[in-house]
């Protein structure tokens, strides 16, 4: 049996498995590298949390664990954290 990891995301509690948590954790480091020092990174990552727990909450029903493929189609939904670098201000176009 996989293990069971307890998450907390927009204060609603979670349960995912290994390969979720993974996908999650990922998704949410790549942010915070993206956004560099940028003044609202906190608040950038908090919407992000929030954004992520409504798609999961949408998706997962309360006593069920979120496997990696609900985790991605979450974090799908929620969009890529791409596009120019938050923390330049000069453009490379």
């Amino acid at each position: 049996m996989k293990s069971a990891i307890s998450i907390e995301l927009d204060g609603t509690p979670f349960t995912c498995d290994e390969r979720a948590y993974v996908a999650l954790r990922s998704y949410l480091d790549r942010a915070g590298e993206r956004l560099g020092l940028h003044p609202d990174r906190a608040e950038v990552i908090a919407g992000l949390e929030r954004s992520i727990a409504e798609k999961l909450r949408a998706r997962v029903q309360a006593a069920a664990a979120i496997d990696e493929a609900a985790m991605l189609a979450a974090l799908k939904a929620v969009g890529r954290v791409d596009g120019p670098a938050l923390h330049d201000s000069a453009s490379s176009e």
